[in-house]
C-alpha cells in the first residue's frame, strides 16, 4: 500500500508542524517548490572571496549544491548533487556540509578536500545584525502563479580557515565580512519546463525580456562616521518599458532591527561588457518618512 505519511525526521520531535504531515513533505506538490541558502563571504580588502550555496527540491527529491573560492581574476567552483531521500536529516552534498551552530547567530559552512579543485575550507558565519526579510516575491504570469518566494538575508562576520593549492589562509572577523540569505517557496525556472505550458519565453516573468531588461539585486553593510551601521539592501527587476518596475523590494534596515521602506529607487550603474560586472554607480532611493533620500 502507498502511504500517505511521509517518513519520520529528527524534526518531528519538535512542536512546529505546519501541515498535516511530517517535516519531509511540503504543503504543495509543485515540482518548483524549492529551499535555499546562500552565502557570499569576502576579505575587506577584496583579494578573496567565498561563495557558498545550497538548495532543497523536496517534490524533486533532489539536493544539490556549490561552493567556490575567488582570488584575483581566477573562480574555482565545486559543485555537488545527491538524492535528497538517502539522507533526510541533513544537508550535507558531496564535500558541501551546513551546520546551524545557533539559529540566526552563526552558521557553518565547510567544503571537504575533493577531487574536483584543490580547494577546501571551513567557515562560520558570525551575525551581526538580525536577519531581514525582503518584500514577498510573487509572479503571476498568464493566470498561472510563476512563483511566491520570501526570502530573508543577514549581515555578519567570518572566521575559520581556507585552504587553496596546499596552502592555508586563516579568516580573522576582523578582516572579513559577509552576507547570508535563505529563501524557500514555488520558483520560476526549476528544472526542465514542462512541454504543455506556454514558453516562458511568452511570459514566465510577466513579460516578454527586452535588451533593457535589468536585474540588480545588492545587500551592503554601511557605517556612519558616529560607528553605527545600516544595511541598504534592494531587489530590483525591470522588463524595460514604461512604468515601474516588475518587482522591486527595498529598504534601510537598521542594526536594532527597523526596517524603513524605500518607496523607489534608480540604480545608475556601469556594467564592464565582457561579462557585466557591476564596475561603478549611483543608486538614489526616496525612503518613507520625510522623503529623504539617500
Amino acid at each position: 500500500m502507498t502511504s500517505s505519511i511521509a517518513p519520520l525526521t529528527a524534526a518531528d520531535e519538535a512542536f512546529n508542524h505546519q501541515i498535516v504531515n511530517t517535516h519531509t513533505a511540503v504543503g504543495t506538490p509543485d515540482r518548483a517548490w524549492t529551499e535555499k541558502a546562500w552565502f557570499t563571504l569576502m576579505r575587506k580588502d577584496a583579494t578573496l572571496q567565498v561563495n557558498f550555496g545550497l538548495g532543497k527540491y523536496a517534490n524533486r527529491n533532489i539536493v544539490d549544491g556549490f561552493a567556490g573560492i575567488q582570488r584575483g581574476t581566477q573562480q574555482r567552483t565545486v559543485r555537488a548533487s545527491r538524492v535528497l531521500a538517502l539522507n533526510i536529516d541533513d544537508m550535507d552534498v558531496g564535500p558541501l556540509s551546513y551546520r546551524i551552530i545557533e539559529p540566526f547567530k552563526a552558521i557553518c559552512i565547510a567544503l571537504a578536500p575533493n577531487e574536483a579543485q584543490p580547494i577546501s575550507f571551513e567557515l562560520t558565519f558570525h551575525a551581526t545584525m538580525p536577519a531581514f526579510f525582503e518584500n514577498r516575491d510573487v509572479v503571476v504570469a498568464q493566470g498561472r502563479v510563476a512563483s511566491d518566494v520570501i526570502r530573508y538575508h543577514q549581515p555578519g562576520t567570518v572566521s575559520g580557515w581556507i585552504e587553496i593549492d596546499g596552502q592555508r589562509h586563516d579568516v580573522r572577523p576582523e578582516d572579513w565580512y559577509g552576507f547570508r540569505d535563505r529563501s524557500w517557496g514555488i520558483r520560476e525556472h526549476v528544472g526542465v519546463e514542462p512541454t504543455d505550458l506556454v514558453p516562458g519565453s511568452l511570459g514566465a516573468l510577466g513579460g516578454v525580456k527586452t535588451g533593457a531588461y535589468h536585474f540588480n539585486w545588492l545587500v551592503s553593510r554601511i557605517e556612519r562616521p558616529d560607528g553605527s551601521a545600516y544595511d541598504l539592501a534592494y531587489y530590483f527587476r525591470d522588463l524595460g518599458g514604461e512604468g515601474p518596475p516588475q518587482f522591486f523590494s527595498g529598504y534601510i534596515n537598521e542594526s536594532d532591527g527597523r526596517q524603513i521602506p524605500i518607496l523607489h529607487l534608480f540604480p545608475e550603474i556601469t556594467y564592464r561588457n565582457s561579462d557585466k560586472a557591476a564596475m561603478s554607480g549611483r543608486i538614489t532611493a526616496i525612503i518613507a518618512g520625510k522623503g529623504a533620500s539617500v
